[in-house]
């Protein structure tokens, strides 16, 4: 199947409230209980990129994670809701770049460049099974 040019500066926005269930303690990454942690930004810059593009993919083509740089700037409270928007910026072969975002009510907390690569599900999945059959063979 042909890789697809999709089309530069698609985006999405996720929003989320902060619970307990995003902070540090809650993670392990650290000893704060009423602050977001980094994976749970992490997680909706993903997502934020995902939705920016995978509805654009031929049937049994999917996004994958690659390579991702984040920088999380400020501190976010609990009860606080951050916005997260993904940009594809630039495309290479089946390489997707993208910029991220991340906002509180107060500005600026985060940002990122994302790099996802499209692939074929069904030939990603028998790889994986592969590989995990390899392991099952393997006498340690």
């Amino acid at each position: 199947m042909d890789i697809p040019n999709l089309k530069l500066g698609s985006s999405a926005i996720v929003q989320k409230r902060v619970t307990e269930g995003d902070t540090a303690v809650k993670y392990g990454s650290g000893q704060l209980d009423n602050l977001l942690a980094t994976p749970p930004m992490v997680i909706l810059m993903i997502e934020a990129a995902v939705k920016a593009v995978d509805h654009m993919l031929p049937e049994g083509m999917v996004t994958v994670g690659k390579h991702m740089e984040i920088h999380h700037m400020k501190p976010t409270v609990l009860g606080m809701v951050i916005s997260v928007k993904a940009e594809l910026e630039h495309q290479e072969g089946n390489d997707l770049y993208f910029g991220v975002k991340v906002f509180d009510e107060a500005g600026v907390v985060g940002e990122g460049k994302l790099v996802r690569a499209i692939v074929n599900k069904q030939k990603l999945l028998e790889r994986a099974n592969m590989r995990a059959s390899e392991i099952k063979e393997r006498n340690y």
